[in-house]
């Protein structure tokens, strides 16, 4: 009989525990949920209000932008660097290939060093520059439309094979990115308060790597059988034509 008493409760507290931790279990499954409920609430409230939904497209797509172009730097180099060495007189005209193609890998290797350099300057004087603007909102707005300038600027540039202006535009492309991020990061930031801040910066993270997505193939076609300035000339028209139907204002 000891032995019987001894395994009810046994069993008992089998049960009891097992309860608790059931309960336990749908008491986090609900708060997830919850959770879940709100912030997803919350988002759909903010990509409905058009001056919060303006500020993260716009944010996400210069971001998708610059991903898009960066990777083609080397590219142009390696088309116009020759030229471009010749201009600045750094090669002489006659110089052997295997010389040329030697001091090209030497300058893409300084212009990177150049993108780190200016990145730094840029980040450090975001916000003197965006002060120069009637808000945060109009500096976006302004330094998409200058990026979208200057990449045609490449475009033509490369087209008509006049090297020597490539590598002060790349450059400015580098340090208007770095102007801008800080500033698309201090609007974004603010859409949500302090404590949904994260799921804001996922929210423009996700819209980058959905931008990308579609962006990047299309580029990579038209820079292989078109010609890579028609690839520039159509992002910087393209970046306009979408900057002012949808992004531009408060």
């Amino acid at each position: 009989n000891d032995d019987d008493n001894g395994n009810n409760n046994n069993n008992n507290n089998n049960n009891n525990s097992s309860s608790s931790s059931s309960s336990s279990t749908v008491s986090v499954l609900s708060s997830f949920c919850q959770l879940i409920h709100s912030e997803v609430n919350a988002l759909l409230t903010l990509l409905r209000v058009d001056s919060s939904r303006k500020r993260i497209v716009s944010a996400s797509f210069f971001q998708s932008l610059h991903k898009g172009l960066k990777d083609y730097i080397q590219p142009v180099m390696v088309k116009l660097g020759g030229a471009m060495l010749v201009d600045f007189r750094i090669v002489n005209q006659d110089a052997p290939h295997e010389d040329k193609q030697r001091a090209v890998k030497v300058l893409v290797g300084v212009l990177y060093a150049l993108f780190y350099l200016i990145s730094c300057a840029g980040t450090r004087n975001a916000y003197r520059i965006a002060g120069l603007f009637s808000s945060e909102k109009a500096a976006m707005d302004r330094l998409l439309d200058l990026f979208c300038l200057l990449t045609i600027g490449i475009a033509v540039s490369v087209a008509l094979r006049t090297a020597w202006p490539v590598m002060p535009m790349y450059l400015l492309l580098y340090f208007i990115m770095n102007v801008r991020r800080p500033v698309s990061v201090s609007q974004i930031s603010e859409l949500m308060g302090r404590e949904r801040r994260a799921t804001v910066m996922s929210v423009e993270s996700l819209l980058v790597s959905i931008f990308v997505f579609v962006l990047a193939p299309i580029l990579g076609v038209v820079a292989n059988y078109v010609a890579i300035e028609a690839m520039f000339l159509a992002v910087g028209i393209g970046g306009l034509a979408v900057n002012y139907a949808l992004l531009v204002g408060s």
